[in-house]
This record gives C-alpha cells, structure tokens and sequence, in this order.
C-alpha cells in the first residue's frame, strides 16, 4: 500500500498520464491596480531595454508569439504550455514570405485575450500550488507515524507488552514514507534533477536554477533570437547588450520575485551549454517557423 496515499487526497492527471510537476503550465497573472505603479515602471524598464538591443516592440512581440509556439510544439517535448497560448506552431511553419508570417501573427493576436499586453505581461509557474501540496502530502504522512509511534510507546508501557515491537514498526513504516517520497520525487524531477529534494530532516525542498523549464527557455529562445542579434553585430559577450544578457533580463522581467532568484549572462550561458548536442538549440530553423527573411524583414534598414 502506499504509504502517502493514507494521508492524501486524489490528485488530477494530464492526458499524458503523468501528474503534478511532470507537465507544466505558464500562466498570465491578472494585473492588479495596487500593482500598477511597479507594473508601469517595470514595462518602461523592459521597454528601453528593448531600443538598447535593437528590437522594436512589435518585432519582440512577434518573436514572443512564436517562442511560445516552439516551447509547445512536440517537437520541442517540453511538456510546457501556456495557459492563454493555444498550440499552433505549425501555422506559422515553412517557406512563408515574411508579410505572409506577420499577417498570421497578427491574425492570431487579434484574436488573444491579452493581446494589448501580450509578451508584456508577469508569469508564473502552476508548478507552485502543487509543490506546496506534495510538501503538505509528505509532512502530513510523517507525523501521522510519529503519533502512532507515540502512541505503540504508550501501550507497550501501559499494558507490559514488550513482545509486541510497535516502536520497531512505526520505524520501519517511516523509512518506508521517506523512501516512497524519495522515488515520487525523483519522478516527478523528471529531466530536473535537484529540482525538488529532501533535506536532512525529511522536508521538500525546492532549487528553481535546477527547474528542466529554464534550460529549455533558454536554449529555444537563443536559437530564435540569435540571428537578430547577429545581424546587428551586437557582441555576445556584452553583459549589457549580449543576446543572453537579454534572456536572463527577460526572464527576470517576466518571473520577477516569482523565480525568487536574479538571472544574468552567466546562469544563461550554463543553460545553453552550447557545446552539448541538443536539438533545441536548432528547434526554429529545423521546423522553419522563422528564416533569414523574416529577421530581416524586423530590422530596420535590412528589409
């Protein structure tokens, strides 16, 4: 029997028949009016960023709607959706003439519920509530042992039966929660290890720099956003201006206190690995859903 199941509610599983933290959900988060005053200046920010590295508004709002494609094509097996975004990579695929790729990208965000926000809005993970809730399972089941230990110890005492080893039992059973949570854990990591472990005193805890997300955030979206940057000559190894200098500065605007961590160039950079062989690094050239045309058609005085 499992063990944890004793002290846990049933908990709703993906069409893919994995639960909890093997997929993942990018959620928009409602902008609220006591936020507004940080949310503008916060945008602003992001928004000079954006002139310092050459890419105008709409052209970043573009390449946004099609980085949200390739995260959530299977061809990506991120196993990441987000919430508002409805998967279509292949709408956006082939040898499109660039106004032809606008004109669909356009079309699709006429029609996004955020779209007067859209690539300009605050996320964050549905990842959170569940961690909690695993967090909860595993405390929850451990001091339900430690109140049947308590207990075996007061009967053995009261009624002088030393021949029945209850203390021994509640033991063995709480070896037996730990290792099942250990085994669950490590399933539900997936391609994350070290995302979620337990410490020393059986408590969840929770790395977000080890979370499978980031590395493919940030390796898909250098393979999409690169080419921009290279056409503008922009040095990569500029912590100011560099294409992973901007990735980390998009990320921290987009998760902001959510990662609960600062990204630079440097955490990037380790993401990308770029010596590794991975397709995603090569994801928006191999199902073409982005050309050479069409990132010049973006930069002015190319097209």
């Amino acid at each position: 029997m499992d063990c944890l199941s004793l002290t846990r509610k049933s908990y709703p599983k993906y069409k893919n028949g994995f639960n909890l933290l093997k997929m993942g959900v990018i959620l928009e988060l409602p902008r609220r009016s006591t936020d507004q005053e940080d949310e503008n200046k916060a945008v602003k920010s992001f928004s000079e960023l954006l002139e310092n590295s050459s890419l105008s508004k709409t052209a970043y709002i573009y390449y946004e709607v099609l980085f949200r494609q390739l995260m959530m094509c299977d061809e990506a097996k991120t196993g990441i959706r987000y919430d508002l975004d409805e998967p279509k990579a292949h709408f956006f695929c082939g040898k499109l003439d660039p106004q032809e790729r606008i004109k669909r990208i356009e079309s699709f965000l006429s029609s996004h519920r955020n779209k007067s926000v859209y690539a300009f809005n605050r996320l964050t993970f549905d990842k959170k509530d569940k961690v909690r809730e695993i967090s909860l399972d595993i405390k929850k089941a451990l001091e339900s042992v430690e109140l049947i230990r308590e207990r075996a110890e007061s009967v053995i005492h009261e009624e002088n039966i030393p021949f029945i080893d209850l203390k021994k039992e509640a033991e063995a059973l709480h070896k037996r929660i730990v290792s099942q949570a250990k085994k669950k854990i490590s399933r539900l990591n997936g391609g994350s290890a070290g995302f979620l472990a337990l410490d020393e005193n059986n408590r969840l805890t929770v790395n977000i720099t080890q979370y499978e997300f980031f590395r493919h955030y940030c390796r898909i979206y250098y393979g999409l956003i690169e080419a921009h940057f290279a056409l503008n000559n922009v040095n990569d190894n500029s912590d100011r201006n560099g294409c992973q200098a901007f990735i980390a500065s998009k990320l921290n605007f987009e998760f902001g206190s959510h990662l609960g961590m600062t990204f630079n160039s440097e955490l990037v950079r380790k993401r990308l690995d770029l010596r590794t062989k991975d397709s995603s690094h090569s994801l928006a050239s191999k199902i073409k859903i982005i050309d050479s045309k069409f990132v010049e058609c973006l930069i002015p005085g190319l097209s």
